[in-house]
């Protein structure tokens, strides 16, 4: 797995966390 990937998906839970968190 590259780091850009793995970057990628950590990204892609903060924005989930983020979004969950504001509605």
């Amino acid at each position: 797995m590259t780091f850009a990937r793995f970057r990628n998906f950590l990204l892609s839970c903060i924005i989930v966390i983020v979004y969950r968190s504001i509605r």
